[in-house]
């Protein structure tokens, strides 16, 4: 039984749906449920009553015990990341690479951030030229997946990406007797988002924008089992082929995927510097 002090807290229309069965409570009209705002140990929770199907949220936090404004609540501390990852996490290499193995979501994500890893070592050998300037931050609208560099005092903006397990072939090149190897990979985003185009067009697509990033780095692991990257320019990339955009929103999205090669053929290449030279003097050009 609801004490009288308990029953003014609640709202009056909630107060006159006591004694009712759930049919009648439904005729009522209640269509919207009755909220109240309790405070509680954890701030000001908003509590959805008449049965509707939403959790509690947090609208704002009250004082806690300490008078700090923030809401109490314990977190474990946390320790500096010292020493190997395997003493840390007590387990062995065997142990650790048979997770791998047997996983091939934990595979692909390990695999996702050594291949960034190796392309900034790349990068950084290929020309004393090259800083490593570091990475957006993932929140940053259009620059998930990037990577900034410097060279010779200008930021420049590369995006890698793998090849697809699905396509992988190998061929003979008939004039010279040379093993080709082929491969796809993917140049899309990995969801569908709303882009504004400059002519001020708005469309929803999985492509890239042409201008999102300067340089592509395609990572040819998977080839050979071997961490080698080719390079092209975006703007020497193919444009979107589908046919429901105008051609004005092809030329300004970017092909879904691409055909690449070992040895690389245009517009990919193995040295970046001379592509990293051109995008540099077209920057100054304009």
């Amino acid at each position: 039984m609801m004490s009288s002090r308990g029953a003014s807290a609640w709202p009056s229309r909630v107060r006159t749906m006591e004694g009712r069965s759930p049919r009648q409570a439904n005729r009522s009209g209640v269509r919207e449920a009755a909220r109240r705002t309790r405070s509680s140990l954890f701030g000001e929770v908003e509590i959805v009553e008449a049965g509707a199907a939403r959790k509690p949220t947090l609208t704002r936090p009250v004082s806690g015990p300490t008078g700090d404004g923030q809401a109490p609540g314990w977190s474990p501390p946390k320790a500096p990341l010292r020493g190997n990852v395997l003493k840390r996490w007590d387990v062995t290499i065997e142990e650790l690479t048979n997770l791998v193995n047997r996983s091939a979501g934990l595979r692909g994500i390990m695999l996702g951030y050594v291949a960034e890893l190796q392309l900034v070592k790349q990068l950084l050998r290929s020309s004393p030229l090259v800083q490593d300037v570091g990475k957006p931050n993932d929140y940053q609208r259009g620059a998930k997946g990037n990577h900034i560099i410097s060279f010779r005092g200008c930021p420049i903006t590369v995006r890698g990406k793998s090849l697809q397990s699905g396509y992988l072939r190998k061929r003979i090149d008939p004039k010279t007797g040379q093993q080709i190897l082929l491969g796809r990979a993917a140049l899309e985003a990995g969801h569908r988002r709303t882009l504004t185009l400059p002519d001020g067009s708005i469309i929803q697509t999985t492509c890239l924008p042409r201008g999102a990033f300067d340089l592509v780095a395609i990572n040819c692991y998977m080839f050979e089992q071997t961490w080698r990257f080719i390079y092209a320019r975006t703007v020497d990339l193919p444009s979107s082929n589908f046919s429901w955009y105008t051609a004005y929103q092809r030329r300004q999205l970017l092909a879904s995927s691409v055909l690449v090669s070992w040895p690389p053929e245009p517009p990919f290449y193995a040295d970046p510097v001379p592509l990293l030279e051109a995008i540099v003097r077209d920057r100054r050009e304009r």
